[in-house]
């Protein structure tokens, strides 16, 4: 009996010791870039952020290969009047999502590499870091890949 009060007991240690199930990390779904004439400078992009794990995260930076520089931006009413506002960093809390969409919470993208045509495929790198600690290790990338398609009206005005 000793024996298997032995075995049970280490047993139980082993598992307790064992690593967990590693915590979901964020997804990135339904990324596209709104279609530009050649030569524009910028153009608006959309997403959804979804945050399965259980800490709050912080979405804090955007990059991409085809463009010089990516801004998450929110439009608020000011006077009557649509404005756009910088976001350094946009929350993503534990178990929510979060949507940029026209009208709405969107990216600016500056300055791409090259012509934007409809259907083109383009690399989004989406940055996270544990909410309030945007320095340090804990960061946690995930690529994304964004469609380049024409806006119209069942997807939202164009602001820009």
């Amino acid at each position: 009996m000793g024996g298997q009060i032995r075995i049970l007991l280490i047993a139980i240690l082993l598992a307790a010791c064992s690593p967990s199930a590693p915590e979901p990390g964020p997804i990135a779904a339904d990324a596209w870039i709104r279609a530009v004439p050649p030569g524009a400078g910028m153009t608006a992009g959309y997403l959804t952020i979804s945050n399965p794990g259980r800490r709050d995260l912080d979405l804090i930076q955007i990059t991409s290969p085809d463009f010089g520089k990516i801004e998450m931006h929110s439009t608020i009413m000011e006077g009557g009047m649509a404005r756009m506002r910088r976001e350094p960093l946009v929350p993503v809390p534990a178990g929510s999502e979060v949507v940029f969409s026209p009208g709405g919470r969107h990216l600016m993208l500056f300055r791409p590499a090259g012509p934007l045509s409809d259907g083109d495929g383009i690399g989004l790198t989406l940055t996270f870091a544990p909410s309030g600690r945007e320095t340090g290790d804990e960061r946690i990338t995930v690529a994304a890949q964004a469609v380049v398609r024409r806006g119209n009206a069942a997807q939202g005005k164009q602001h820009h």
